[in-house]
């Protein structure tokens, strides 16, 4: 294998073994190059992908392989921005693009636009958190005063938990197909109306 290598002018870069120079044989689509394929060049490899059919050629691909030190994020963006801006010459725009970084703001963008993104989700978990706390306070509170109700006091609430649109029409269903039990269901929508949250008749 050593030898090979020698033959083929493979050289070891930063991430493994890098091709610098191989024959005209050897670059062929049905070559049978797997010995000499590093991480870095499967990644160009994946790259390439992205570049339109038309324009994935060798010249293309040796410009990426100038770039296999950099993160896939850089070429990537890169591509994708030479794809949606390029209205010439496409491997000549490709390669300004990759010295230049041309899709820079576009990354930082997206990056803002990600942690924009995170920094929304992690208040609404924050204020859910939040709200089942408070919520969880005010059931206990009124745990509470129902369980200090007089029998006079506990007939009357159920009554009007009875006659609410919330008891009928959705903790009745509950009853009927025995998913709840009908005291516990009036003890559901008094509970309700202790903690100020009547529901509507």
């Amino acid at each position: 294998i050593d030898y090979n290598m020698k033959a083929a002018g493979i050289t070891t870069g930063h991430e493994g073994m890098i091709i610098d120079s191989v024959e005209d044989e050897f670059i062929q689509e049905d070559k049978q190059m797997n010995i000499f394929e590093t991480p870095a060049l499967k990644e160009i490899k994946g790259l390439l992908e992205l570049i339109p059919e038309e324009f994935r050629n060798d010249s293309n691909r040796r410009t990426l392989e100038q770039y296999s030190e950099k993160e896939s994020d850089f070429i990537r963006s890169n591509i994708e921005y030479t794809k949606k801006n390029c209205t010439g010459n496409f491997s000549a725009y490709l390669k300004k693009a990759l010295d230049n970084d041309w899709a820079e703001g576009e990354r930082e963008k997206t990056e803002y636009l990600k942690k924009q993104k995170a920094e929304a989700r992690r208040k609404e978990e924050e204020e859910k958190e939040q709200n089942e706390g408070k919520n969880e306070e005010l059931r206990i509170t009124a745990e509470k005063k129902y369980k200090a109700m007089t029998p006079e006091e506990l007939e009357s609430i159920h009554q009007e938990a009875r006659e609410s649109m919330y008891f009928k029409m959705i903790l009745q269903k509950k009853i009927t197909s025995k998913e709840i039990k009908e005291e516990e269901a009036l003890k559901e929508a008094a509970l309700l109306m202790i903690n100020g949250k009547k529901p509507i008749n």
